[in-house]
């Protein structure tokens, strides 16, 4: 090989060797040092899964004979159709503890959980609905206990084939989306007042008085059962204009008619925390034997 021939190589094998070195050094990222990487791609949610014992049974503290009948057609059906013990619990906290959700639970009613609010929320009393929406909740509520009674049973019937007879019933997985929403044939198609759609108003009341609180909740159960219209309900303080039906008070400004003078015991703050006290111990003893019904 002459020197010619050496020279010409030595040069090929020198350009040769610049480039691997600019690629090297562009493979080390950007002048701060820091190395590129690419994350990991996540897995999609599973859209199918099956009940077991790892779930629970979330029912209202202030639980009616419907929810009650509700949550032991549960138990038995789930029991029947996968072979899988359900345990049950209330939404039941201490005043001024936070709400912290259970990972797998079922709710039953009207719970504190955010899903079941914006079920009864929109459920007249005689509509029910249930849901299956992830693998860690399904929800199952009525506008009232009975149309949550009957909610429970068509989820049973619709999922496994689970009648309350004891009629055979086949275990499946469940499909994240499913559910059914019932509507309720009710007597009147529209109620006006002042010529007003009943809709359009708000029912406003005041907490300090447990009777127009009652009263209240009378007069929207009575609308909702002869129109199947959801009445809003606002204390003064978030009422925030427009049509109002007052109970109990002579306007927004939240003077009611029924609330005691303040001169009145309850009013004096040591009585009035006693009293809420003593009223947290029988709530809390009454769910306790609720609980133990089960």
């Amino acid at each position: 090989m002459t020197i010619k021939h050496q020279k010409r190589l030595s040069l090929i094998s020198l350009i040769l060797a610049l480039i691997m070195l600019a690629g090297l050094y562009g493979c080390r990222g950007s002048g701060d040092g820091t190395a590129t990487s690419t994350a990991p791609a996540t897995e999609p949610a599973p859209t199918t899964f099956s009940l077991s014992e790892k779930y629970t049974l979330i029912y209202p503290d202030s639980t009616s004979a419907g929810e009650k009948d509700a949550v032991k057609l549960l138990q038995e059906g789930i029991k029947s159709a996968v072979g899988a013990d359900i345990r049950v619990n209330t939404y039941f906290v201490r005043r001024g503890e936070p709400v912290v959700p259970g990972e797998f639970e079922i709710l039953v009613g009207d719970t504190n959980r955010s899903r079941s609010r914006e079920a009864a929320d929109t459920l007249p009393c005689l509509d029910w609905m249930y849901s299956i929406d992830s693998p860690n909740v399904i929800t199952i509520c009525g506008g009232g206990p009975e149309a949550t009674l009957e909610a429970a049973r068509a989820f049973l019937s619709d999922m496994f084939g689970y009648e309350a007879n004891g009629s055979a019933c086949t275990a499946k997985e469940l499909t994240v989306g499913d559910g059914r929403t019932f509507r309720g044939e009710y007597p009147q198609t529209s109620l006006t007042l002042g010529g007003v759609p009943i809709e359009e108003y708000t029912v406003v009341v005041s907490r300090d008085s447990t009777a127009t609180a009652y009263a209240a909740g009378s007069l929207c159960r009575s609308i909702e059962k002869l129109t199947g219209r959801k009445m809003r309900r606002s204390e003064p303080s978030g009422f925030d204009g427009g049509r109002a039906i007052y109970v109990g008070m002579s306007g927004s400004d939240g003077k009611t008619f029924c609330r005691p003078p303040r001169r009145c015991g309850l009013y004096r703050p040591r009585i009035r925390q006693r009293y809420r006290d003593r009223l947290q111990k029988h709530r809390l003893r009454c769910r306790q034997r609720r609980h133990s019904q089960f």
